[in-house]
């Protein structure tokens, strides 16, 4: 697939249930982008406008959003990473055939007494 038509996709998708801003700044071009706009229009009873700033400040939100979302993604990525190397870990530990999909903990130190 294509950059725009995931793009175009994710947006419609995303909008399908939540009022979008009055102004959608996005960092390409996604595509159909003026039939998605008419549509986000349509649906939320007001003009939206869809635009690619190519200069000022605009272009600086969207480069500072493209920058945030490239950074989070590489945080999440190395945290599934990390998740992944413990889980491989633990399950070599106990001589698992494969990592755990879940781990179940319970904490029962507040329960008192012999009966416990």
């Amino acid at each position: 697939l294509e950059p725009a038509e995931v793009l175009g996709s994710f947006l419609a998708q995303f909008y399908d249930d939540k009022l979008p801003a009055r102004t959608l700044l996005l960092s390409q071009v996604a595509q159909e982008q003026e039939l998605l706009a008419e549509a986000l229009s349509t649906h939320a009873g007001r003009k939206i406008t869809i635009s690619v700033p190519q200069r000022g400040e605009k272009k600086d939100l969207t480069d500072h959003a493209l920058q945030n979302a490239r950074e989070a993604l590489g945080r999440r990525l190395a945290e599934t990473s990390t998740q992944a190397r413990l889980l491989q870990g633990f399950a070599e530990t106990f001589g698992l055939a494969k990592p755990p999909v879940r781990i179940e903990v319970y904490d029962n130190s507040h329960i008192m007494g012999t009966n416990a």
